[in-house]
């Protein structure tokens, strides 16, 4: 194999590469739990946060956060997930 095609593959690699990254970064990812929907783009950019009136109590604040917090991480999850098969070893 000459080295001109080496290089033509390899920049075809690295172009496939992108538009897939960016395809993934234009991607809404819609996650949900126990009355916690949110909505997080492969950009890991949030865009949208939604509460079901149920869990907002205030003597119990902690329980809410931690709903938060526990949909958020399985997001971000799934996100860096999809972003591996992209690129694997590539963490964000």
């Amino acid at each position: 194999m000459n080295l001109q095609k080496l290089l033509k593959e390899a920049q075809k690699m690295q172009k496939d590469h992108k538009v897939k990254k960016d395809l993934l970064e234009k991607t809404d990812f819609d996650f949900e739990n126990q009355g916690i929907s949110l909505t997080i783009s492969g950009g890991f950019e949030l865009k949208k946060l939604k509460i079901s009136p149920f869990l907002v109590d205030k003597d119990d604040i902690e329980t809410l956060e931690d709903l938060i917090s526990i949909t958020l991480n399985q997001a971000l999850l799934k996100i860096r997930e999809e972003n591996e098969k992209i690129a694997p070893n590539q963490s964000h």
